[in-house]
């Protein structure tokens, strides 16, 4: 159990114990005065200097019906001075009045707003959970032995039909096209030779300009016939 909340049990019947005074001395002290529901009453103190380890235990024990142990809800409050008075109710014993120090009401007020502004955390699985799903031909081994797995580098089984050949792709080849034939006689020189020369005729060595009837030329000698 942890020692703050055992600090709010009844040591004489194990009962918890109800708030119903709150004072805090100068000292630092915060001191209270509890009741169980057998009417056991005592008294227990507490540094403030450690008022967040005990406060939250604080305030569930003060909102506790000393007859009961119900829990309390607020109703009103009421500050005279250094004494806040609060009245609370009970769902089976109606209204109860407790005190507190001012001081210390303003510190437990500014934790209940702090902790009633957590969110809650979320409900647990409400079960059965479900079974276990296996995968199909998976066998549960003994305890402390493992199911066998298939090693990554593990080749094929081999297969009695001959694999697949796959021929490459034929390319269809055109041949290329031949040029037209050129007509005969185009592109073919006749040179003048013998008695064809006429005037106007050109040397068929050098190209030099002949007259009528020459039988050389006069440039570079060529015979002509």
């Amino acid at each position: 159990m942890d020692p703050i909340e055992g600090e709010f049990i009844c040591r004489k019947c194990q009962k918890p114990l109800s708030i119903n005074k709150i004072m805090v001395s100068k000292k630092g002290y915060a001191s209270f005065e509890v009741t169980c529901p057998h009417k056991h009453s005592g008294k227990r103190k507490f540094n403030m200097a450690q008022q967040n380890e005990w406060m939250p235990a604080v305030i569930k024990h003060l909102y506790m019906c000393p007859r009961c142990g119900a829990n309390l809800t607020d109703l009103r409050q009421k500050t005279e001075g250094d004494r806040t008075l609060i009245l609370l109710n009970c769902p089976t014993h109606s209204k109860i009045k407790k005190a507190v120090s001012t001081s210390f009401w303003y510190a437990m007020d500014a934790l209940r707003k702090q902790l009633s502004a957590r969110p809650a955390y979320p409900p647990a699985y409400p079960g059965p959970y479900p079974p276990q799903q296996y995968p199909p031909g998976y066998q549960q081994q003994p305890y402390g032995q493992s199911q066998p797995q298939p090693s990554p580098y593990a080749q094929p089984p081999a297969t009695n039909h001959p694999p697949d050949t796959v021929s490459p792709p034929q390319m269809e080849v055109t041949p290329p096209t031949p040029p037209p034939a050129e007509p005969s006689g185009v592109g073919e020189i006749t040179l003048p030779t013998g008695n064809n020369i006429d005037a106007g005729d050109f040397c068929p060595a050098c190209g030099e300009e002949i007259t009528s009837g020459a039988k050389f030329c006069t440039n570079c000698g060529t015979e002509l016939e």
